[in-house]
């Protein structure tokens, strides 16, 4: 039985926080982008830049199914576990703020086996990785900006959190822990359901975390994590560098990595589109690049992110299912 808060319809108000951002996002970029620039980015860029950006962007997809698998351990097939990340790819390419986060939460629960505790604790997981790597990039880049106060400013900010996060990683056995004494006392003193099955919850995850979970398998999910950001990001700054070439190299992987950094927020429209793709857009035009250049940009980047990502999906149902019939195939003939 699925978890109710697994559950899409459990979660109203999240709806209609993203439905409003979804309007505000797409009012802006109509009203930023002109058809001719956007037009004219695919131009600029070039056949080269394209390739480069789309099988950056596969590469990504693919290292994203071995850290799956690597997490998981003996829980997920390369078919499960494959199922898996391009349904959550697809979804995430149609549901807004994040939403596609919570249906990986409910396609690990329901396709790889994993208890609703142990689904959460991947997903987020997963995030904190991805935050802690791109916020590492980021505080890299910054440094090696040297004295310009946006960067000095913003990079000491990034900075701090991404030290803490580190210190989450390392302690996270015992903030587990911690977080499972403070709900049994709550749950003691007060009795209230929601604290008794997150104290549950917990300790699933802890007990999971503790057995299943190795220092090897944890530094090596990271290093896939590393693998797959330097990926993408060197994508996008081969694009964004042939789309706008009065950035030279430095700025157009700084241009990335703060995209990336910014698109994590999850005010999100359908698509994807949203503060990821207007940072951008307001960061180029802080380097010259004009407007409506600018949010093309962030465009073609997230139109040929949901492209690829739906043409895995496809390809992935179109082997699983080809896989299946021919192991019915196999059987029937026995």
């Amino acid at each position: 039985m699925t978890p109710e808060f697994l559950r899409v319809r459990s979660h109203r108000a999240v709806w209609i926080s993203s439905a409003l951002a979804t309007v505000a996002i797409v009012l802006w970029f109509a009203f930023t982008t002109d058809l001719s620039a956007f037009i004219g980015v695919f131009e600029q860029a070039g056949i080269g830049a394209i390739s480069i950006a789309i099988a950056c962007i596969t590469i990504n997809a693919i290292l994203v199914v071995s850290w799956l698998m690597l997490i998981a351990g003996r829980q997920a097939s390369l078919a499960g576990a494959s199922r898996v990340v391009a349904w959550h790819m697809l979804v995430s390419t149609i549901l807004p703020a994040r939403l596609g986060d919570l249906a990986w939460m409910y396609f690990m629960h329901r396709w790889l086996n994993f208890r609703g505790g142990q689904a959460v604790f991947v997903a987020l997981y997963h995030r904190l990785q991805d935050f802690i790597v791109v916020s590492g990039f980021f505080v890299l880049a910054v440094v090696a900006l040297g004295a310009q106060a946006l960067g000095a400013n913003v990079g000491l900010a990034v900075g701090a959190l991404f030290v803490l996060l580190i210190g989450v990683i390392l302690g996270l056995d015992r903030l587990l822990t911690l977080a499972a004494i403070i709900l049994q006392r709550l749950d003691r003193a007060f009795g209230v359901a929601v604290t008794r099955l997150a104290y549950r919850h917990v300790l699933q995850i802890r007990m999971w975390y503790r057995h299943s979970l190795s220092p090897r398998i944890l530094w090596g999910s990271f290093a896939i994590i590393v693998v797959r950001w330097a990926a993408l990001l060197l994508g996008m700054a081969v694009l964004i560098h042939a789309a706008a070439p009065e950035l030279d190299w430095f700025n157009s992987s700084f241009a990335s990595i703060a995209y990336v950094l910014m698109a994590i927020v999850p005010l999100q429209a359908f698509g994807g589109f949203g503060v990821g793709e207007a940072g951008l857009a307001w960061l180029l035009t802080f380097y010259g690049v004009a407007l409506a250049t600018a949010s093309s940009i962030g465009l073609v980047l997230r139109l040929l992110t949901n492209i690829v990502h739906v043409v895995i999906f496809l390809a992935i149902m179109l082997a699983l299912n080809l896989s299946r019939t021919r192991t019915a195939a196999v059987s029937h003939s026995r």
